[in-house]
């Protein structure tokens, strides 16, 4: 959205009340902010987090919170460092709460790492073939800090390399490989569209998810055995019904 937040606003208002009209169980995201790291005033480590809460995509969130009508909050969160990435969240999370909106659901609804140099040596997208193990390690920190944060779900925009080369105007240099994603080109990728070589991250992420659903299971079981047990679990029926 071009204009000023107050239009945006109005705007948003406007959708609210069609979208509801047309069906009441619809549910409206807002604003979509982009949190990144060349918003005006974010980057200045000096004065971080304070910088973080003056920034114009937080002053922007905040005046949609204030005046604006929607179901849930939605934000673009571009953010490689973890610490950072927490203290993004909690600066929403603390202007939800100013704003009245603790029951409102937050959603990031986009997010990506970093294009510094140790991710992207050529500066025009992220990561490189050797760059891998940084990969990596970024999604291990951004899962992370999304389930510190309580997140339910996470979503890919997309599970696998991308090859740019078709897209002139989109090409990532040098090699046309946009590397976001967790399976890689086995071979030329202009000759094969099919990434399926698992990289690093594929792993990784096999990982997080063996751990999350074991994590589900012993909670289901827990929440399945009597409330007893689940107040003083150390007793010898408790054990027993937890087995």
């Amino acid at each position: 959205f071009g204009a000023n937040v107050d239009g945006y606003v109005a705007l948003l208002d406007a959708t609210y009340e069609e979208v509801h009209a047309a069906d009441t169980s619809a549910r409206v995201w807002a604003p979509s902010v982009v949190v990144h790291t060349n918003n005006d005033d974010y980057g200045d480590g000096s004065a971080w987090p304070a910088s973080l809460v003056s920034s114009a995509p937080i002053v922007y969130l905040d005046r949609v919170l204030e005046t604006g009508r929607f179901d849930v909050v939605s934000v673009h969160l571009y953010e490689p460092d973890p610490a950072r990435m927490l203290d993004v969240q909690l600066a929403i999370v603390e202007r939800m709460v100013a704003r009245d909106r603790r029951a409102t659901p937050l959603v990031v609804n986009e997010g990506n790492y970093g294009f510094d140099l140790a991710r992207s040596p050529a500066g025009t997208c992220p990561y490189s073939a050797a760059s891998e193990p940084v990969h990596a390690q970024d999604v291990a920190h951004f899962y992370a800090c999304l389930l510190g944060a309580n997140a339910a779900q996470v979503l890919w925009f997309s599970g696998s390399d991308r090859y740019t080369g078709l897209v002139p105007a989109n090409q990532c240099r040098p090699d046309s490989i946009r590397r976001t994603g967790v399976l890689a080109f086995a071979g030329d990728p202009a000759a094969s569209f099919e990434p399926s070589r698992p990289k690093d991250a594929y792993y990784v992420l096999g990982r997080i998810a063996r751990v999350l659903e074991q994590h589900r299971t012993a909670r289901a079981r827990l929440e399945a055995v009597p409330s007893p047990c689940r107040i003083a679990p150390a007793s010898d029926d408790c054990a027993t019904t937890l087995m």
